[in-house]
């Protein structure tokens, strides 16, 4: 931060010249006490200059503030979330995703990521988000998420439970072998402690299978065995494929799918004699 803007030129003015706009912040800092012992935690209103893409060019301190030591830069109201700005986190994402695919977590530095998401500073990835584990939950987020809208679309389509499970089966193979790099990246962060997951989202999986097999039992399509047994069976299995991948990128998973869809629909399906007797 420079101080105050030179009084000639009106802030609005500076800003628009370069493309910005004008935000009021309220943010805390620390400031040395008029008494030279320790420093006083108070909060002030900022105005700075927010970038297209979200970051800080410039701030403006009120008179009162000129001196204060910015330890702590903590936004806590009125920065608006621009197009610009979602493009920019996604870039980040992306980079980071790809980062942890080919160098592992460990070595998936702001410094590497940066370079990937060809932005000018780490800067940028601390102003998106909060910290390193923020920034790792985000990666985590988006691959589950599209994991599951993609496992979710072919279950809603399926014509029966025992489609249904055949088509929650297909789907995560299917998507595990078409994106490597997005579960290589969500493996890294399982075995290096950084795989955060709440715990409705982590048992999912279980709760849609157990449902799924309940509904075929009471059809009439599957045999008479525990429902969240089966359930963790399958999704242990598919959870499996990711583990393969992860020991070895270039295993080729083709037909992997359809053996895995026999094997349970056999370990599932009520024999036909069953059927006949009934």
């Amino acid at each position: 931060m420079n101080g105050r803007s030179p009084a000639s030129v009106p802030e609005d003015t500076r800003y628009a010249a370069c493309g910005a706009r004008l935000c009021q912040w309220r943010i805390r800092f620390r400031r040395p006490s008029s008494a030279g012992r320790g420093q006083s935690l108070i909060t002030g209103v900022v105005g700075l200059a927010a970038l297209d893409d979200g970051g800080v060019l410039d701030g403006v301190l009120p008179r009162e503030l000129d001196r204060a030591t910015l330890l702590l830069m903590q936004v806590t109201e009125t920065k608006q979330v621009t197009d610009a700005a979602i493009a920019r986190r996604s870039q980040i994402i992306q980079a980071t995703i790809e980062a942890i695919a080919d160098v592992g977590y460990q070595r998936a530095s702001f410094v590497v990521i940066a370079k990937r998401a060809q932005i000018s500073s780490t800067r940028l990835i601390s102003y998106h988000f909060v910290d390193r584990g923020d920034l790792m939950a985000q990666v985590a987020a988006q691959v589950i998420g599209e994991l599951g809208t993609a496992v979710q679309t072919r279950v809603r389509t399926a014509d029966s439970p025992r489609d249904a499970v055949r088509g929650y089966v297909e789907a995560n193979v299917e998507y595990m072998d078409s994106h490597r790099p997005r579960i290589r990246a969500l493996t890294s962060l399982l075995f290096a402690g950084a795989l955060r997951v709440p715990a409705d989202q982590a048992s999912a999986g279980v709760d849609a299978l157990t449902a799924i097999i309940t509904a075929g039992q009471r059809a009439g399509q599957f045999d008479d065995v525990d429902p969240g047994v089966a359930a963790t069976i399958v999704q242990r299995t598919v959870e499996g494929v990711a583990l393969q991948l992860r020991d070895h990128p270039d295993v080729d998973l083709t037909g992997h799918a359809q053996k895995l869809v026999r094997f349970f629909d056999a370990a599932l399906t009520r024999p036909s004699s069953d059927l006949v007797s009934r």
